[in-house]
Formats: C-alpha cells, structure tokens, sequence
C-alpha cells in the first residue's frame, strides 16, 4: 500500500478505479521508467492504458523484463510489423446484435462493458477496451437470448464485467435468469489480480442470489498471486462458486514449464480449476508475447509427468470466425495407421494401442 494514502481509500474499489494512472507523468510517481517505456507512454496511440495505483505499487520495485510489468506498461515491443489484425478472431462475424457473440450452439457471450481495472497489454480486444458504453446497450442483447430458446449457458464478459456497480451487475444477472431456458451463467474476470479490494462482502451477496454461477479468472504467473488475489479468491471460493482459471501463453512471462508448474499448483491449492492456457493471438501489437504452439505443446506434454490431472489445463487455440477453440495439448496421439493408434508419453516413451 502506499504510505501516503489513507488505508480506507487505498482498500475501495471505487477510489482505486478513480485513481487510476494513465499517462507517463501518472506513472512515474511510482515507478521509474525506462527510454522505451517512456516513448511507448507518449505513443500508445489506439491501445489503451490503465492501471489502478494498487498494480502500479506492486511494479514499484520491478525491473522492465518483470514478468508482471510487461504485461500492463507499454514498451517497444508493441511496435510488431508481422501481425496486423485487430480483430483476429473476427468477432464481428458472430456478433448478430451489439455486445452479444453467439458463436457455439447453445452458448452466448455479453460484453457488459469495454473496461477493466487494467488493460493487458496481450488484449484479445485491444480494439475495444476504454471504450465507455451505458447499460441500455446490453437490451439487443437481453433480447436475443429471450429468442433464441437454445441458449443455456451465458458468459459475462467484456472488459471487466465485475468493475460494474454492483446494483448494474445485479440487474444484468436478474434479467438474464428470468429467461427460463437459461441454465447457468458464467463471469470472466481478472479482478482478483488487478483490483482485488473489488470483491467485497455485498458483491458476494449480490453473486450469491445467482447460482449456478462459475467465475474463471484470469492469471499468468505466480507473481500476480499477491497475499490480496489470494483473499479475494478465497471469498469467491468460500461462498461456494466453483472458480476456474485462464491463461494465455507469453513470451518472457510464462513460457517456461517451471513457471507453469508452480501457477497451476499454486491455483489448484487456491481451490482453481486450471481451466485453459490459451495460445497467444496474433494481435497487432502482441508480436513479442507470441509464442510457437509447438512449443507449447511440449510445455503441456512436459506437465503431465509433473502434475495431477487436476492441474493440466487444455491448452487451445481460439480460431478465426466460427471455427472456435481446438485443443493442442495435452495430446499424447502421434500417428494412426494400419489398426495401430500411436501413443508418446511425457518422457518420449513410444507404445501403441490396437483399434
């Protein structure tokens, strides 16, 4: 906490959120910071930046390589020439009314809002974020799902859906359950990480009224498990919402198997779910974080013979348009042929299976 801060202040939501730093000059009075960074700051250009003051004191004492600190201050390596697209997924193409992605049968996705505690600088919807939009918006939406009575499953995503006021938040969930074929209701959110003074008592009452309600949270490296994440998982947990987590493969953040090795057990001694480890979009801007999927899988493959079941996530790719997530690992299938299913096990041990 900084010392010149009042505790009260420093521990609301709301302050913190108020409080953010947006520019170099914001910045500085907490961190020192490089050449590169400070260009990048004047230059940020369409990506926007935004950290609350409690992520700006935990990169204080940081170096600019700190797996931590690449991932919310903008640097050079956002000056990527082979990746071009903003939108990789092409979202727009699943997209049948504003804020809504219906890409899987029987499961949509809501944007509540454009904005997060903090933007990641490896952002899926770099595009979007910071953009402000009101409440009314998500009604084309709401509607959808009313119609479309093969809709069971809803995400809450965004942004950041739980940086929303608790009484939006709680509006949003009740008109969402009060369409009968939805059966269950999932939140992604990466407050606990970056903003975790947001999960208070009366949002945990607000959530509670909701259930079945899974939340999957969004982690990278061990760092970001401070002692607060830690409590607010454990509220999340303990008022029995079953929490899962997602990850994206990077470059000079986790692209190492001790690394991942010490997140998932870490998270599953939380009582995490690793969920997924997705692979790195090819975003514009996130050319330095990509890392090759086979090198990925081999990350995943290494795991298995390290962790439980438990720990492992899929590691997937989300592909373009309809085509959706693929999973690459853990695959221990090499080859098929002649009746035979060809097998590898996590110490490159060759067997095969008769079909």
């Amino acid at each position: 906490m900084d010392k010149n801060i009042d505790g009260k202040k420093w521990n609301n939501w709301k302050w913190q959120l108020a409080n953010s730093l947006r520019s170099m000059d914001d910045l500085k009075k907490y961190i020192t910071l490089t050449d590169s960074e400070c260009e990048a700051l004047q230059n940020v250009g369409e990506f926007a930046f935004s950290i609350p003051p409690f992520m700006a004191e935990r990169l204080r004492e940081s170096d600019e390589n700190s797996p931590l600190r690449i991932q919310f201050i903008p640097n050079h390596r956002e000056c990527s020439v082979h990746f071009t697209s903003k939108d990789y997924l092409c979202e727009g193409t699943f997209e049948p009314v504003p804020n809504l992605l219906h890409k899987y049968e029987d499961r949509v996705a809501i944007l509540t809002t454009n904005c997060c505690a903090a933007y990641c600088r490896h952002c899926t919807r770099s595009r979007l974020v910071s953009q402000h939009f009101g409440k009314n918006l998500l009604n084309p939406a709401i509607q959808y799902i009313k119609e479309h009575e093969n809709i069971a499953d809803v995400l809450l995503t965004g942004g950041d859906p739980l940086i929303l006021e608790d009484y939006i938040l709680e509006d949003v969930l009740e008109q969402i359950t009060s369409i009968s074929h939805v059966k269950m209701i999932r939140i992604g959110t990466r407050t606990p990480v970056t903003l975790p003074m947001r999960i208070t008592p009366n949002l945990i009452r607000v959530l509670e009224k909701y259930k079945p309600l899974y939340i999957n949270i969004h982690v990278n490296h061990p760092m970001e498990l401070s002692h607060e994440t830690r409590n607010a998982i454990s509220m999340l947990v303990d008022a029995g919402f079953p929490l899962g987590s997602q990850s994206v493969l990077l470059r000079g953040v986790n692209d190492n198997v001790d690394v991942l090795e010490d997140l998932f057990k870490q998270l599953l001694y939380l009582r995490v779910k690793p969920y997924y480890l997705y692979q790195c979009d090819e975003l514009k801007g996130c050319e330095a974080f990509w890392v090759s999927p086979l090198k990925g899988r081999k990350l995943i493959n290494a795991l298995n013979g390290k962790l439980s079941g438990m720990a492992v996530p899929k590691y997937v790719v989300d592909m373009p348009g309809r085509l959706g997530k693929q999973i690459i690992a853990p695959c221990n299938l090499t080859d098929i042929h002649d009746n035979e299913m060809f097998l590898e096990s996590y110490k490159g041990q060759k067997c095969s299976l008769h079909i």
